[in-house]
């Protein structure tokens, strides 16, 4: 299994946003000079994207002032943040859902499944590669195209992706959405 690391872990949820920001409905009204983290330190490699994300409530802190960027992503942060760059976690009444109901809504629509290789926990952080699945099925949900393979051996680690990650894996790389570090995925 590919090593998790704190940088590697952030930039994966980082990237959610990033992607999604295109499929995004949920637009802030108005910007902010900065956020209110103050873990976010603005000459941060991931500032802008934490900010912007942010401003279209996409994310929020653990706390009013704390982001926390070095913390683990559980399975239900992830779904919710990856939902609601859609507008799917908000309710018919503006209301965001809870991490349960985002969770049953990602059930819905095959983002997770009681027959995945791995047990999905709402409270539990989530891997590198478990990360990648539900990106992967998000973007095909959305209609992305997942038919262009990579090859992983491009990178050093590539072959320690588990055999259950390996087509998102593949396919995320392919369209660029994972580059690794220049060495290992």
């Amino acid at each position: 299994m590919i090593m998790m690391k704190s940088k590697k872990i952030v930039s994966l949820a980082l990237a959610v946003f990033m992607i999604t920001l295109s499929f995004s409905t949920v637009f802030a009204d108005e910007t902010t000079e900065s956020t209110p983290f103050t873990d976010v330190a603005e000459d941060a490699w991931y500032y802008g994207v934490v900010k912007e994300a942010y401003e279209r409530g996409l994310i929020e802190g653990k706390t009013e002032t704390l982001f926390a960027p070095q913390d683990d992503v559980t399975g239900g942060e992830f779904i919710v943040m990856t939902l609601r760059a859609d507008a799917g976690a908000v309710s018919e009444t503006g209301e965001l859902v809870s991490i349960d109901e985002a969770v049953e809504q990602a059930e819905r629509n095959g983002l997770i499944s009681d027959e995945d290789a791995w047990t999905f926990e709402a409270d539990t952080p989530l891997t590198r590669e478990q990360m990648m699945i539900i990106l992967y099925r998000y973007m095909s949900y959305k209609g992305v195209s997942m038919t262009e393979s990579a090859d992983l051996t491009q990178f050093a680690d590539g072959g320690d992706v588990s055999d259950y990650a390996e087509e998102a894996a593949n396919g995320l790389a392919a369209l660029g959405i994972i580059e690794g570090d220049g060495v290992n995925l």
